[in-house]
């Protein structure tokens, strides 16, 4: 089986921050209405806060979005 043309391939790069935002909010709201111990919430919420931080260094070269991702870093230093 061939492997399909890269002009059709769409990465997930192209995903604009605020649509990835959206995506981590949900699935941390769905999995923090799933999760059965209530004291086990943050544990998956956290992972993915660190997931989004990370994207926002990658992506951004901007003083306050970096500031901001390092704040957030540091609550989930704390919070995990």
């Amino acid at each position: 089986m061939n492997p399909p043309p890269t002009d059709q391939i769409k990465p997930l790069s192209n995903l604009s921050i605020a649509a990835f935002a959206a995506i981590a909010v949900s699935v941390v709201l769905i999995l923090t209405v799933l999760v059965t111990p209530y004291y086990k919430a943050y544990d998956h919420a956290t992972g993915i806060m660190i997931v989004w931080m990370c994207v926002i260094l990658l992506k951004t070269t901007h003083g306050g979005a970096r500031l901001f991702a390092g704040i957030c870093l540091g609550l989930a230093a704390v919070v995990g």
